[in-house]
């Protein structure tokens, strides 16, 4: 179910009719790209950087859906339903992506099997993240869904160290965890505390550290039993 659960998306090879037809776009961090509301006309690919997507709430929270890595696609399943865009996307760094618009798009996918592929692959795993992040918000445990997040944040941002500790290239908060999984601050304070108190988990100037990975999987299939 982790890996199901993924809201990490990158670490895909992009097709190189991609990079051949796509037009390089760059964003400083923290610029917004796209708002609730827009009629997309293309899709983007991250190339460099990372970008999150989130929605406010009418009391001002933010929940955070994916985060996109290299590799990643935006935009997809808005202009094939042709649909606004419901959600903002922000540049979490200063990032790259390569703007590829629908009739580019559309002549692509007509002869380039491994773009058709690719362009798939990436809307089935946000159908099937979508199912889980509903199943995790409906029945799961608050303490589950915070390891849960810091197992995957460990797939893609780990820097294994020589003590055999992993930490986290990637700077999270209380309120980042908050964010992602729709639990209040307050509470992910407290999880972030109680698994720092077990020896789990560190955290030395913002950076996350699991003491070891696999303690700290089995301390989750635990708590879920």
């Amino acid at each position: 179910m982790e890996e199901n659960n993924c809201f990490i998306y990158g670490k895909k090879i992009v097709p190189g009719i991609f990079l051949e037809r796509g037009n390089e776009l760059k964003f400083k961090r923290n610029q917004i790209i796209y708002y609730p509301g827009q009629l997309l006309e293309g899709i983007l690919i991250v190339t460099e950087g990372r970008v999150e997507n989130f929605i406010y709430s009418s009391n001002g929270n933010s929940k955070i859906f994916f985060i996109f890595g290299p590799g990643s696609i935006i935009g997809e399943t808005n202009i094939f339903a042709n649909v606004p865009n419901p959600l903002y996307y922000k540049a979490s760094d200063n990032s790259k992506a390569l703007y590829v618009s629908r009739n580019t798009l559309v002549d692509i996918l007509k002869t380039d099997y491994n773009a058709v592929e690719y362009l798939m692959e990436s809307m089935a795993k946000k159908v099937v993240t979508f199912y889980y992040q509903t199943n995790d918000l409906t029945f799961g445990e608050a303490e589950t869904r915070v390891c849960n997040t810091l197992i995957q944040l460990a797939k893609y941002y780990e820097k294994k160290n020589s003590d055999n500790t992993v930490s986290l290239n990637i700077k999270i908060t209380h309120q980042f965890l908050s964010d992602i999984l729709g639990i209040n601050r307050t509470t992910a304070s407290k999880i972030a505390i109680s698994l720092k108190k077990q020896n789990l988990i560190n955290v030395k100037s913002g950076k996350y550290i699991i003491t070891d990975i696999d303690k700290l999987s089995a301390y989750n299939k635990a708590i879920t039993e």
